[in-house]
């Protein structure tokens, strides 16, 4: 049914009596696309609680819930999955995945499509080995496998985390990321090496090493080919470091700074197979959302380019922005890209929930579509809610947005997002946000109009030719004559689109000032055109020329 829509959060509780309140799972369920819900499931947490929640549908229509189990005032515990054998309108009693064991911030994906491990349900996270709290244990990123729609769990499989394998200390830790699945049913899991100390460990600062100081990190991806039993060498997508230690509390952490997003293609598009990864990072003094593509089924990545909105940072004023976080990728049925985040509004601590979509495999993006009339001022503490869609296969469209925003819930606590498409191609998004006053889940509905695009590289085909470059001393702004001349034997088909692909891991120094899509950073474009209007670039033709702008945003932060 692809208008069976599936919510999950983290619910607390509070009062003056007990400031620790009551914590536990609560599940809504949508069988109209999102336009109504209706709570079907309330866990009991008497004994343990339930964090960091996460949904999916079987192959067959099974509605799976998962959340950490967290023995209360003790680091978590195993792990708590419910099923619902009727979609998700009532639950059967839960299992328990390793109750022995430390297991955190685990999501859940099921291989729905024709390959050998169909039906297959996957959970993986990070788990806690060793003595102590959680600073003081050591952490290993493991995944757990149920052919038997959770009525049973093979696993642990541990994933080789570190670079060249083994576990790694949590002061030098890990954070488990989502995961995604190929057409033939390959397995990629995401996470962060990451290097920082704690502001309250006793380490002097002179004793902590020049990666832990930086907050320095390693965006990783580990492909499985077995099933998940076991896991090929870890790839090293990107580094960079998120900047901990800064003045603020967003400049310090910031929501969602250890969950990195993977999303597949395993439809029919052209862009099948292909892999996405999406992630919050702080190199350039903010916190940017970088994003970086495999062609190759995720064995080799592209060079990370930044692809939220860029507004110049200003190091006086670092609570003015522009925080971008809590990135969470999708894969419509059509093969369109959506990338869910919150991105800061000008004012300071509040946020627009925005949408980035891309049509060509992740090229090029549209400017940022805010899905709510107001910035929301978000809570610092973080919970996550989830959202997950059962797919028929049914057709539908493939950039007009179309929007509906449902408030269904008045007593949430906390805040993040959820993110799906469905089978008709739309986007769903469920969040937490407190503008009305209180603590609300809110669901939003966004659909793509626009078909997807699939561009050829004509590098080897064209001139590129810079006339005399002119500085504006006020602006600092740079002004590029380009024109492109067709220097192949075939026509070329126009419009020949330049992309600007962003300036690697370094900070933002150069933000892109005039492009045809209105954006700054990476994935910003210009199309070159005929001004006879005519479709075809003919061999030795020449384009007019197009003065191209960048900004030097550096000289002018100073």
């Amino acid at each position: 049914n692809p208008n069976r829509l599936l919510g999950a959060q983290h619910t607390q509780e509070l009062s003056l009596a007990n400031k620790e309140g009551r914590r536990f799972e609560d599940v809504f369920l949508s069988k109209d696309g999102g336009r109504t819900w209706r709570r079907t499931l309330r866990t009991n947490a008497k004994v343990f609680s339930d964090p960091d929640p996460a949904c999916a549908f079987g192959a067959d229509g099974t509605a799976f819930l998962g959340a950490v189990r967290v023995v209360e005032g003790k680091i978590p515990q195993g792990y708590t999955v419910w099923r619902s054998l009727d979609g998700g309108s009532t639950w059967e009693e839960p299992v328990i995945i390793n109750e022995s064991r430390g297991f955190d911030r685990a999501f859940m994906v099921v291989d729905r499509g024709n390959t050998r491990f169909h039906g297959r349900l996957y959970i993986h996270g990070y788990a806690l080995t060793g003595d102590g709290d959680s600073l003081g244990r050591q952490m290993e990123i493991v995944t757990y496998t149920s052919d038997d729609d959770a009525r049973t769990f093979q696993g642990p499989f541990a994933i080789p985390a570190g670079v060249g394998g083994g576990v790694v200390p949590i002061k030098g830790g890990v954070h488990n990321g989502t995961s995604a699945l190929l057409s033939d049913g390959v397995l990629l899991v995401s996470w962060f090496n990451i290097y920082f100390t704690s502001k309250t460990d006793s380490i002097p600062q002179t004793q902590r090493t020049a990666d832990e100081q930086a907050g320095r990190y390693q965006m990783m991806v580990s492909r499985s080919v077995d099933g998940g039993r076991t896991f090929e060498t870890p790839i090293v997508v990107s580094k960079g470091k998120q900047g901990l230690g800064g003045a603020s509390w967003m400049q310090m952490f910031g929501p969602g700074v250890w969950v990195p997003t993977l999303a597949a293609d395993n439809t029919q598009s052209p862009f099948r197979d292909r892999v996405y990864a999406a992630w919050m990072e702080g190199t350039s003094g903010r916190k940017v959302i970088r994003f970086s593509t495999s062609i190759d089924r995720g064995k080799s990545w592209s060079p990370a380019r930044t692809i939220s909105d860029n507004r110049v940072f200003d190091s006086g004023a670092p609570d003015k922005g522009g925080y971008n976080f809590a990135p969470n990728l999708v894969v419509n049925k059509d093969g369109v890209i959506g990338l869910f985040y919150y991105a800061q509004s000008p004012g300071g601590l509040s946020f627009w929930p925005s949408l980035l979509v891309s049509l060509d495999g992740g090229v090029t993006w549209s400017s940022p579509q805010h899905l709510t009339a107001n910035s929301w001022v978000l809570s610092r503490g973080f919970e996550y809610a989830e959202v997950v869609r059962n797919d028929d296969g049914s057709n539908g469209t493939a950039a007009d947005f179309v929007l509906r925003l449902r408030s269904f819930s008045e007593n949430t606590h906390l805040c993040s997002t959820g993110f799906a498409a469905d089978a008709m191609g739309d986007f769903h998004f469920f969040t937490i946000e407190t503008h009305a006053g209180r603590p609300q889940i809110y669901a939003v509905t966004a659909r793509v109009h626009s078909p997807i695009t699939v561009h050829r590289e004509v590098e080897d085909e064209i001139q590129l030719d810079v006339g005399t470059m002119k500085y504006d001393n006020i602006r600092h702004v740079v002004a590029v004559p380009v024109t492109i001349t067709n220097v192949s034997k075939r026509a070329l088909p126009l419009p020949v689109r330049m992309v600007f692909e962003g300036e690697g891991d370094g900070p933002e120094e150069i933000i892109v000032a005039n492009s045809d899509n209105h954006r700054h950073t990476g994935g910003a474009w210009w199309d070159f055109v005929m001004a006879s209007g005519t479709s075809v670039l003919l061999p030795g033709q020449r384009t007019p020329s197009r003065i191209l702008q960048f900004q030097n945003v550096s000289v002018k932060r100073n």
